[in-house]
């Protein structure tokens, strides 16, 4: 295992809608975790419900501060694996997790899912009010609102959400790239 900084955040595999237990018994065994969740409506054949669920499917985040807790936190109940790129374990940047973290506590951002891949077509923007200023984006127009996509290089996916186009400004390039 490369030695993780402080600042990084590993990426753990539950079993199937193990998320919620992985993260109750990481909190038991005092590992920081952080479970991004989001409200999506349940339908059934008599009724609908909000409910929580997790942002990324059976991934889980990590940060350890040492081998030991890396593998405490590996050998708990519902965790498969740790995600890996090839021989790399999967790391997410501290400023990814807090920018996850700040979309979803976004009041004004709705519709939020992953998705693996980018859309074919779409403006690159920056985003220029609220708590995610200065974060550049790609924007998909579906129904007169932005869609938003918001890579997380580290994991290889995307989030997607709907803002106000009001939030959004063109990205200027410097330079030729």
């Amino acid at each position: 295992m490369k030695s993780s900084t402080p600042q990084h955040w590993h990426v753990l595999y539950t079993k199937h809608r193990h998320e919620k237990k992985v993260e109750q018994l990481l909190q038991e065994k005092n590992i920081e975790v952080f479970l991004p969740m989001i409200k999506t409506i349940r339908i059934w054949s008599d009724r609908k419900k909000k409910i929580l669920t997790p942002l990324f499917a059976r991934y889980i985040f990590v940060k350890v501060h040492s081998k030991k807790d890396f593998y405490d936190a590996l050998s708990t109940d519902g965790v498969i694996k740790s995600v890996k790129f090839g021989s790399d374990y999967a790391m997410v940047r501290a400023n990814e997790i807090f920018q996850i973290k700040q979309l979803l506590n976004l009041e004004e951002a709705s519709d939020i899912k992953v998705e693996n891949h980018l859309p074919r077509s779409g403006q690159k923007m920056k985003i220029c009010y609220g708590p995610l200023i200065g974060l550049d984006c790609e924007v998909v127009n579906a129904n007169n609102k932005c869609k938003v996509v918001v890579r997380i290089e580290s994991i290889q996916n995307y989030i997607t959400a709907h803002l106000p186009s009001l939030y959004l400004e063109p990205k200027t390039f410097i330079g030729n790239s």
